[in-house]
């Protein structure tokens, strides 16, 4: 009976943890979604800033250099030679056929429908082929106004018909004002080149659409209220409609849509269509310039996020019910295999431990925090020749010599800095015989305490050999310097090393004969000799 009560109230926990689960991944769900959709969103607002800044560049970088190159050709001498020449006799074919080619580079480079020059009066007096152009009043207007130091213009996008193909076209009037003379406050012609705007302004916008399916670039200018679409919009297949839209209507781009207003704005497209879109202003051509997305583009990866979420969740709770039932019932059988086995690891590496104690070469030791030594192996024993007893519990700086031991916090720090270290030393056995060490340390956290390995080498028959070899190579550098002969130690042709004998027989110092080439102080007749004396050596 009371199995039974216990199986029931296993079964009542795990329903209701299971629950508790649920209701917890679908808060979480929500809350994912939710973060997701204003990440993806955010994503998509930077994306249109980029767009718009970047296009917004493209714009400006494109009217500064057309104001130069507009600027340079207006002031050339060239130009004002020809056109005086025309001025002069503005029938004569040849001078217009002169003034014609002077234009033909600029209208097929800089992709021009047409070429007009006005006087001051606003009479046509030159038309590049003769191509009948007549400019919008909001040209003549700003023109008129030109002088010193204000005298370049440029238009909004226009729809004018062909002046060849009588189709409609987009174009955009730049002019600038032609001082035939110096020193004068007003131009005395207009120029103004008629640019194509599908050709040269339209390819620097629109640059990324590839990027999105609904992403569109809007170019508007104000005019009496109103904002005129002026360039061709991609999902109006009408390029003779221009469109108009009242200024701070929800429409976009009328939404909020002001000089200073720059940022993400949200509402309806020409389309009807619900938009995110990023609105800036382009001061040097007084234009606005709107990249703008359909939030139905934007929030469709939102719910395939979504989806993909639920899926996951309806996946993670059906394992979690799997696993929950294999694990109810191998949990006590997984928990005695994972006894055993840290029993198993446990008595291997006591094992270890003690095999590499015992057999070790090296002294080992086990030193505590305080410096006081809390472990050592069968060689320390051996080496210092205390018991495994007397060495626990000594401090670990009294095996070092008197005149080498240093303070126990000075060997901590300078080990902690390093992360550890290898150095020699000079330590004492129990019967005061003191004898050269090499010992490795490094500092190791044994369950969060702090504990310093140390292995120990006695290097006495190593440094005996370095103090024997130190004293033969003074003895030879003794007889080298005080023999009574000339000594040359020779590498190839040249002296590496001689005595003082050597310098006074070639009658130079020492220090200067050495690095010389042999050859140089040998007479030229000896020199078969040195060569047969070399080659007997060699072989």
């Amino acid at each position: 009976m009371k199995e039974k009560i216990s199986n029931i109230l296993s079964r009542n926990t795990v329903i209701t943890i299971f629950l508790i689960l649920t209701f917890t991944i679908l808060g979480l769900e929500y809350i994912l979604y939710q973060f997701e959709r204003n990440r993806l969103i955010e994503e998509e607002q930077k994306f249109l800033r980029f767009v718009a800044e970047k296009e917004e560049k493209n714009l400006s970088e494109w009217y500064v250099d057309t104001k130069i190159s507009v600027e340079v050709l207006s002031k050339s001498e060239n130009f004002k030679s020809l056109l005086t020449s025309f001025l002069k006799n503005p029938n004569d074919f040849r001078t217009r056929t002169l003034l014609d080619d002077f234009f033909k580079n600029e209208v097929v480079n800089k992709k021009l429908v047409t070429v007009v020059i006005y006087d001051t009066s606003f009479n046509r007096i030159y038309s590049y082929q003769n191509i009948l152009y007549d400019i919008s009043p909001e040209t003549r207007e700003e023109i008129s106004g030109f002088d010193a130091e204000k005298y370049f213009y440029v238009s909004k996008i226009l729809k004018k018909r062909n002046p060849i193909y009588e189709n409609m076209i987009s174009v955009c009037e730049i002019a600038t004002g032609v001082f035939t003379r110096q020193n004068l406050s007003r131009p005395d012609y207009y120029l103004v080149l008629v640019s194509d705007a599908r050709k040269n302004i339209f390819p620097l916008i629109n640059t990324l659409a590839s990027q999105r399916s609904t992403l569109e670039t809007i170019l508007l200018a104000e005019e009496k209220g109103e904002l005129i679409y002026l360039n061709e919009l991609r999902f109006l297949f009408s390029s003779d409609m221009t469109l108009k839209a009242k200024t701070g209507a929800n429409e976009i781009p009328g939404k909020k849509m002001t000089v200073s207003k720059k940022g993400i704005i949200e509402g309806v497209d020409y389309r009807g269509e619900k938009v995110f879109a990023y609105s800036t202003y382009i001061p040097l051509l007084d234009w606005f310039l709107v990249a703008k997305i359909d939030k139905r583009e934007v929030l469709i990866s939102t719910n395939k996020v979504l989806y993909t979420i639920s899926g996951s969740i309806v996946l993670i709770l059906f394992l979690f019910l799997v696993v929950l039932g294999v694990l109810w019932r191998r949990e006590e059988i997984e928990k005695i295999k994972r006894e055993l086995e840290i029993q198993r690891m446990q008595n291997l590496m006591t094992q270890k431990y003690q095999i590499i104690s015992k057999y070790a070469n090296d002294a080992f030791f086990l030193i505590s925090k305080d410096g006081t030594i809390v472990e050592a192996n069968d060689k320390a024993v051996e080496m210092y020749g205390y018991s495994l007893t007397e060495l626990k519990g000594r401090p670990f700086v009294l095996l070092e010599a008197p005149e080498n031991r240093v303070e126990w916090i000075d060997l901590l720090n300078r080990l902690r800095n390093d992360s550890g270290s290898v150095y020699e030393s000079i330590h004492i056995d129990r019967n005061g015989h003191k004898f050269f060490v090499e010992i490795s340390a490094k500092i190791i956290s044994i369950n969060n305490e702090l504990f310093l390995v140390a292995i120990v080498r006695d290097i006495e028959d190593r440094k005996k050999a370095e103090f024997q070899l130190k004293e033969s190579e003074k003895k030879f550098h003794t007889l080298f310097e005080q023999a009574y002969d000339s000594i040359l130690v020779l590498k190839k042709d040249f002296i590496i090393d001689c005595n003082s004998k050597a310098g006074k027989l070639f009658g130079i110092l020492k220090e200067d004969l050495v690095n010389k080439n042999f050859r140089q102080f040998i007479a030229e007749t000896d020199d078969k000799i040195v060569n047969e004396l070399f080659e007997l050596i060699q072989n």
